[in-house]
């Protein structure tokens, strides 16, 4: 059920900018790698992008401290310049 305090964490992430939300974003080759607070979700995510394409979102978490953990992994994860990365939105190997 959606209650007073979802409303108002809705509201603040709507109108509060990237900025606000951002946990980390690093550029690793031509990945882009990007955790952030979504309001769509109530987590945070982080999203995977190649060369600007369409992003993957690989992992979400409950804290903006799992998500900074979670994010140098998939730094980390970069690094081999992978192919393709599970979707957790999809539940499906994505390429990129």
């Amino acid at each position: 059920m959606f209650g007073i305090n979802d409303l108002f964490r809705f509201l603040y992430t709507t109108w509060n900018d990237y900025e606000d939300r951002l946990v980390e974003n690093t550029k690793q080759g031509d990945y882009e790698i990007d955790t952030c607070f979504c309001n769509d979700t109530n987590k945070y995510e982080t999203g995977i992008s190649k060369l600007e394409n369409d992003w993957i979102i690989v992992e979400e978490y409950n804290t903006k401290d799992e998500a900074s953990i979670g994010h140098k992994k998939w730094v980390e994860f970069t690094k081999a310049e992978p192919k393709k990365a599970y979707s957790i939105q999809l539940e499906e190997w994505e390429e990129f």
